[in-house]
């Protein structure tokens, strides 16, 4: 019975043995699989660092050409605004010169700021009149006066102009091919504010805008020589006048009464100053005179109140008795040492400041 007992136990013992020895097998077979897939894995990962390494690596190289390709091209694109912008700046300075040589030409021809007017465009009352032997003119119902022709326009007394007080005249266009403007042609258009001169013109007569009280600035056209007496007499609000390099000389009261006048450049062909020309040009505070002028005549600025400095450049210039009466301020005559201004100062018991010209 007992032997039995140990024969079972021994037989369960093996049985338990062969268990063992099965299970510990299965154990070391999964273990192998577990290390087997891992080490496929880690090969399956390292082939798939590589692949994308180089996948990466072929991406940066695409984008490193490409950033080069752009770089290029933003290059080009910047050279080449560089370029537009350097173009426009050009363009730019030509559109300016081309500005200024207009407003050049615009003064030289003298156009004091009239438009040229279209004939067409203009309603004119009446036919036209006989001005001159050639020479036409004719007012339109916006008071615009039209010189047409050639030749010298006709001289008038004083009440006979075809204008004469006229206040509905508010304009006058002179055309080219008219060479001089004839006594007293516009006395009495105290609303005569704009006046357009051809280059053709070369002379005046005397009195021509007598009391052209609206009048405010004009240019004398190159080739006028002389100023005829009482040109611009008692014009009020004359603020600028553009006086020609041919210029020779300013005749007797030409610049009487226009106290709205506050300065006035002297061309350096200027010979001789009248009598009277700036009386009671009260806007005047300053006067240089160039060496061109011989003579200064008697009262040429009397009552010219607000005068406080004259420079005479010329050691020769004659000035007459009383040319210069002022108010309360001080006057004071700059010229050369000995000169006649000097002389002339001294005379008057007015200061004189000796200077050097060059």
């Amino acid at each position: 019975m007992m032997k039995r007992r140990i024969q079972g136990l021994a037989l369960s013992l093996t049985v338990l043995m062969l268990v063992a020895i099965v299970i510990g097998m299965t154990g070391m077979h999964i273990v192998f699989a577990s290390e087997e897939d891992d080490t496929v894995e880690e090969k399956n990962g390292r082939l798939d660092d590589a692949e994308d390494e180089t996948v990466n690596e072929e991406e940066g190289a695409v984008d490193s050409d490409s950033a080069d390709t752009l770089e290029d091209d933003l290059d080009v694109v910047t050279d080449e605004e560089v370029i537009f912008e350097e173009e426009s700046n050009d363009l730019e300075e030509e559109k300016l010169k081309e500005e200024d040589l207009i407003e050049e030409n615009r003064i030289e021809e003298n156009d004091t700021d009239i438009d040229l007017l279209n004939e067409s465009e203009l309603i004119f009352e009446g036919s036209p009149i006989q001005v001159g032997d050639e020479a036409t003119a004719q007012i339109s119902t916006d008071g615009t006066v039209v010189y047409n022709g050639t030749g010298d326009l006709y001289d008038y007394a004083y009440d006979e102009s075809p204008w004469y007080n006229d206040i509905s005249v508010e304009r006058v266009v002179i055309g080219e091919g008219i060479t001089s403007i004839g006594d007293c042609t516009f006395s009495g258009c105290t609303n005569l504010a704009e006046i357009s001169l051809p280059d053709s013109l070369n002379k005046f007569g005397k009195i021509v805008f007598f009391n052209n009280r609206s009048l405010r600035e004009i240019v004398i056209p190159e080739g006028v020589t002389a100023l005829p007496e009482n040109m611009f007499f008692d014009c009020v609000s004359l603020e600028s006048i553009n006086l020609p390099q041919s210029l020779e000389v300013l005749d007797s009261g030409a610049f009487w009464r226009c106290e709205s006048l506050t300065e006035i450049k002297f061309p350096s062909s200027l010979n001789e100053i009248g009598n009277c020309t700036f009386f009671g040009c009260t806007g005047l505070t300053f006067i240089d005179l160039p060496t061109s002028v011989e003579k200064v005549d008697v009262e040429a600025f009397r009552e010219c109140d607000h005068l406080e400095s004259v420079k005479v450049e010329g050691s020769n210039t004659l000035i007459e008795e009383k040319a210069f009466s002022y108010g309360e301020q001080s006057l004071v005559i700059e010229g050369e040492e000995g000169s006649f201004a000097e002389a002339y100062a001294e005379e008057e018991n007015i200061d004189f400041e000796r200077i050097a010209f060059e």
